[in-house]
C-alpha cells in the first residue's frame, strides 16, 4: 500500500463527508483512510461506520483515550501505508495535492 491517510474525529460528524470526499477525489491509486474516533458523542462513529461499509479503503479505529494527539499516534500505528498523511477531519486540500507529494517523496527517497 502506497499511503495511509489518518484522520483523528472527535465531534466532527458534519466534516465526516466532506473529508471522505476530499481524499477520494485525490485520485490516489493505492492508499487506506483510516478514521480513529476520539469518544465522538455526535453521531460521527456512525457517519464514519457509513463509509466503511461502501468503501474497503476506510478502516475505523477507536480511540477511548482523549486527545488528538493520542488518536494520531493510534492511526499511524495501524497505518500500513508506505507514506502517511495525517489530515484532521474538518481539513481541506487542493486537487492532487497527494499525488504530488508521493512523487516528490519517491523520487526523493533519502527524504
Amino acid at each position: 500500500m502506497k499511503l495511509s491517510v489518518v484522520i483523528p474525529v472527535y465531534n466532527g460528524a458534519i466534516f465526516i463527508k466532506k473529508s471522505y470526499y476530499s481524499i477520494i477525489n485525490q485520485q490516489l491509486d493505492d492508499f487506506e483512510i483510516l478514521y480513529v474516533d476520539n469518544n465522538s458523542k455526535d453521531g460521527s462513529l456512525e457517519k464514519i461506520k457509513e463509509f466503511v461499509e461502501k468503501d474497503s479503503r476506510v478502516k475505523i479505529l477507536i480511540q477511548k483515550k482523549q486527545g488528538a494527539s493520542s488518536a494520531r499516534n493510534m492511526g499511524i500505528t495501524n497505518a500500513k501505508g508506505k507514506y502517511i498523511y495525517v489530515f484532521d477531519v474538518d481539513d481541506e486540500i487542493y486537487p492532487n495535492a497527494l499525488n504530488k507529494m508521493i512523487s516528490v517523496l519517491d523520487e526523493y527517497e533519502n527524504i
